[in-house]
This record gives C-alpha cells, sequence and structure tokens, in this order.
C-alpha cells in the first residue's frame, strides 16, 4: 500500500528522474538516487523499488548480470585463469604462431623471426591470442575459469557461481505535478528541471531546478519529502551546495514540515525555506514566492 510520501516521491522522480540504475561498490547494489528521496538504506530501498513494481508504478528492466559467491553471496570475486591440461596457474598469454614444421608457441618465442624448433625462418600461421602454461608447455584458447570470492576465501569453479541479475527501474507515469510549476515560471525564467551548476570547488552540484530571470540572476531550487518533517541532513547538503555555488537566491521546499534544527541551519545560509503538507501546496507557495518578487 502506497504512503502519502510515496505518492509525493513518485511525482519528484518522474520530473527529475528518467530511471534508477544500480550502483556496484565493495558494500554490493545500490540505487543511491532511491535511497536519498525515500530516506532509506540499500537493502529497504530494494523493498520499496520492488514494492512499487508490485503495486504497478514502476517497472523494472535486467541490464546486467553479476557473479556471487555461493558461499556468502559477496559480489567481490577474482578470476583464477589455470591450464586445462595441467592445472597450473603458471599462465602467459601473447599471441600464437604455427610454424611450418608443426610447433606452436607464442610470437616472442620466436626470436629474430626463427622457430626455436627447426630454426628455419618463414612459414608461419597466426593462430590469433592464446595462453601458454609455463608449467607442461601446453598451447591453448580456453583457460579454466574459477573465482575466488574476496569475502570469505571460498574459491568456486566457474560453473558453481550463482549469477545475481541486476535491474533499472522506471516509473510508469510519464507526467508530474511538477510540470505545473515549471510552465508556471518559464514565463519569468530560463528554467533547467533539474539542473547542474559548477560550484566555485569546482565540483557540479545538482538541483532540482536552477532558474535564471532575464538579468541572469541565478537561483536555485531543492526538494525533500519525508514522513514526519525534513531533517539537518537533507538541510546541510543542501546548504554545503548552495555555499559552492553561491546563487542569488536559494530556496528549499520541505514536505510536510522541516525540523526547527534544520530551519535555523539553512537561515544562517540565506536559504528560503517553504514548507507545505503536499506537493500541490508547496507548488503554490513556490510560484506566490518567485513570481510576486
Amino acid at each position: 500500500m502506497l504512503t502519502a510520501k510515496d505518492r509525493m516521491i513518485i511525482e519528484i522522480m518522474a520530473k527529475f528522474t528518467d530511471e534508477l540504475r544500480p550502483i556496484i561498490d565493495e558494500k554490493g547494489v545500490s540505487y543511491p538516487d532511491a535511497e536519498r528521496l525515500f530516506d532509506l538504506d540499500r537493502e529497504s530501498t530494494v523493498e520499496k523499488l520492488e514494492e512499487l513494481v508490485k503495486e504497478g508504478v514502476m517497472t523494472k528492466n535486467q541490464i546486467d548480470s553479476l557473479i556471487t559467491c555461493p558461499n556468502c553471496g559477496s559480489h567481490l570475486m577474482l578470476a583464477k585463469l589455470s591450464c586445462p591440461n595441467c592445472g597450473s596457474r603458471i599462465i602467459t598469454k601473447g599471441r600464437a604462431l604455427r610454424h611450418s614444421c608443426g610447433y606452436i608457441g607464442l610470437e616472442y618465442d620466436f626470436s629474430e623471426g626463427k622457430c626455436p624448433v627447426c630454426d628455419k625462418q618463414g612459414g608461419y600461421q597466426d593462430l590469433g591470442v592464446q595462453y601458454r602454461c609455463e608449467s607442461c608447455g601446453n598451447v591453448f584458447r580456453d583457460p579454466r575459469i574459477s573465482f575466488l570470492c574476496l569475502n570469505c576465501g571460498k574459491e568456486s569453479e566457474d560453473i558453481s557461481t550463482v549469477i545475481k541479475p541486476l535491474f533499472s527501474y522506471k516509473l510508469k507515469k510519464s507526467k508530474s505535478k511538477l510540470d505545473k510549476l515549471e510552465n508556471m515560471l518559464k514565463k519569468s525564467y530560463n528554467v533547467n528541471m533539474p539542473g547542474s551548476i559548477r560550484g566555485l570547488s569546482g565540483v557540479v552540484h545538482q538541483f532540482n531546478c536552477v532558474l535564471r530571470d532575464k538579468n541572469g540572476r541565478l537561483t536555485v531550487v531543492d526538494i525533500a519529502a519525508r514522513d514526519l518533517y525534513v531533517g539537518e541532513e537533507e538541510a546541510f547538503r543542501f546548504a554545503l551546495k548552495v555555499m559552492d555555488t553561491a546563487p542569488n537566491r536559494a530556496v528549499f521546499i520541505a514536505i510536510p514540515r522541516i525540523s526547527a534544527d534544520a530551519r535555523d541551519l539553512l537561515r544562517q545560509n540565506r536559504v528560503e525555506v517553504v514548507e507545505a503538507e503536499d506537493l500541490d501546496k508547496a507548488i503554490d507557495l513556490v510560484v506566490d514566492l518567485l513570481m510576486g518578487s
């Protein structure tokens, strides 16, 4: 069952996020954009996205696959290559050549173009890139592959590893209530929703809305929606972006309300705060604020 907060976030996503794609790091798979929007940890965010798929709000599409450890489930897997003949891991890789005398070796074995067996030049057939075992001398195209888990230390044969699908999530909804805000603001501003600005530090910051009036004055806007109130963490992130980009005006929209500490933090950085019970009211208040001044 979708909550009021879920519905507001879906409206925001419909405007600012075309598709949620996974990020892979040492901890696993995450959807950082969705984590920030829903204010959830990794596992809870995936559960929320799956819930939205079941509710018919989103679709998911497999975009990749991960090899994972059959013992602990970690994706931190190191491929290990070995000789299919003797199992040695002392192997080299290079372009393989077959000489007219029948000898097969790697390109660098043929010093000055001479076969190391018959000492004759010429008469080579290029076999492409292959491997050679330095223990038994076997030249082969396909090495045996196993995977060492860097998390638990277990080594697994290729056939025993687990394939984990990776999904992207996309909203079925193509329109957002924020389209109304964009259309209203376009009467007085050059509007980018979302927009980005390179800060004084050189870092490029993303905002939900970047506005420039006819005089080139810059206004930035961000929206945050939470179940009870928006806290200091979201306010601090916005304040940092404002300090680095130095806009002429900054507006922070909090749905349904903002904590006292977060409000004080933003006011210290000359940020105007808009509180509203829902997105419709927030849009009306922001239009009045930005179009009436």
